[in-house]
């Protein structure tokens, strides 16, 4: 949301600990309005950041409008959760710090003591290649197009070919299919457009692209 200078990991951590959060207190957390309420109510429970952290914030915008709020103190989870366990607070703490570099990572997470019961190492193999996020700093609305129009070949082509078990005859689909079944006339490839709001995904991509070169 601050756009910091890149997304890495630490995204994802910090997303389950938003959802901890809320198993822990059994109601929305950090739920704001909007994106300035929302990250009113971040500030107010983890408190201002230190400057090096805030200087790190990839929007010059978002700077100023931190440094010129009052100085807030970080709430503890152990007052906004008496009754959780401690260990799952620690845990908490780590996957909530607001600078990304300071957050837990996800390995560290794994084997925090808090999950201590639940975690097998024999039962998490490691993704065998790394995941390539190159596609999130496309800002060229042209190119962004032509991914998703990509992507979306790539899932019709997937779900289209017939899938085999193991000493299956080919020659008969796995699923039975009906007499006369059309799947072009149960598709429809372009909803949005259908419904009048053709324009509406590349109007908000635009949009988006615009505030963040400001």
């Amino acid at each position: 949301m601050l756009s910091f200078q890149s997304y890495t990991k630490a995204i994802d951590v910090w997303s389950v600990g938003c959802i901890l959060a809320e198993l822990l207190g059994s109601k929305p957390f950090f739920k704001g309005r909007d994106y300035v309420d929302q990250l009113n109510q971040i500030l107010h429970y983890l408190g201002t950041p230190s400057e090096s952290t805030l200087s790190r914030i990839g929007s010059p915008r978002a700077q100023e409008y931190v440094r010129n709020l009052p100085y807030m103190s970080k709430i503890p989870f152990q007052q906004l959760f008496p009754r959780a366990n401690p260990d799952a607070l620690d845990l908490l703490d780590r996957m909530l710090a607001f600078d990304p570099s300071q957050r837990i990572s996800v390995e560290d997470a794994l084997e925090h003591r808090y999950l201590a019961i639940w975690h097998d190492a024999s039962d998490e193999p490691p993704c065998p290649t790394t995941f390539d996020f190159g596609f999130e700093v496309v800002d060229d609305v042209q190119e962004m197009r032509q991914m998703i129009l990509a992507e979306v070949k790539a899932f019709r082509h997937s779900v289209r070919q017939p899938q085999y078990s193991q000493g299956h005859n080919p020659g008969q689909p796995q699923v039975p299919i009906p007499n006369n079944y059309d799947p072009r006339a149960y598709e429809n490839p372009r909803p949005q457009e259908m419904a009048g709001h053709g324009n509406d995904l590349e109007r908000e991509l635009q949009g988006g692209l615009d505030a963040m070169r400001q």
